[in-house]
């Protein structure tokens, strides 16, 4: 699994090779936000109210699911940092190597959203994705209320395809959500009148 470098400061690599602890604690600075869309924050903020460990435990158990879903080609998840200083997760999941599809889904740190973390971030994995990995389709989901995903899923070049009942889980409620995708064909269209990409592989 590569590192795929956004520019000379921020770099896109595996999750599971980032530190616990600042995913852990992103998470649950987070979570008042995640919660409104997610169902994974609470059990970060468990582990802390149980451990006292700013959620390490609960990311050290989530990064060794990471590591045996990408050895059976099911997720690949990398995390954006900036001098080291963790930014947020982007991941492609429900990976399916027949149709040669996956599901993309992210999330960012609190502190850092809405400073165009996405945005460059997006175009790096997506182009890796359709390029190098070889990917025809990808797919995303967002919540019918959740305004800045669906902006962001849209300023990535996502088409909207319509409306997918019941299909996100928060909480204990499964809500309906917009079902987006995007080609490798699309995606050239739309990243090639955007000018040239600055990350590179590493």
């Amino acid at each position: 699994m590569p590192c795929l470098a956004i520019d000379n400061d921020t770099l896109m690599r595996p999750a599971f090779e980032t530190d616990p602890g600042q995913f852990g604690e992103a998470i649950i600075r987070s979570a008042p936000e995640l919660n409104k869309f997610v169902s994974f924050a609470p059990r970060y903020v468990e582990s802390d109210r149980e451990h006292r460990d700013g959620g390490r435990r609960a990311a050290e158990e989530y990064f060794a699911m990471l590591r045996d879903q990408f050895a059976r080609k099911e997720k690949v998840s990398f995390v954006v940092e900036r001098r080291g200083v963790f930014l947020g997760v982007f991941s492609v999941h429900t990976i399916n190597e027949v149709t040669r599809s996956g599901e993309f889904s992210c999330w960012v740190d609190s502190r850092h959203a809405g400073r165009g973390v996405t945005s460059a971030a997006n175009r790096c994995w997506i182009d890796w994705a359709f390029e190098t990995v070889g990917f025809i389709r990808i797919s995303a989901f967002t919540a019918l209320d959740n305004i800045a995903s669906r902006k962001m899923t849209e300023r990535a070049g996502f088409r909207l395809v319509g409306v997918s009942r019941k299909r996100l889980l928060v909480g204990s409620e499964f809500r309906d959500a917009h079902e987006w995708e995007m080609t490798g064909d699309e995606w050239r269209v739309w990243r090639d009148s955007r000018g040239p990409l600055h990350g590179a592989s590493q």
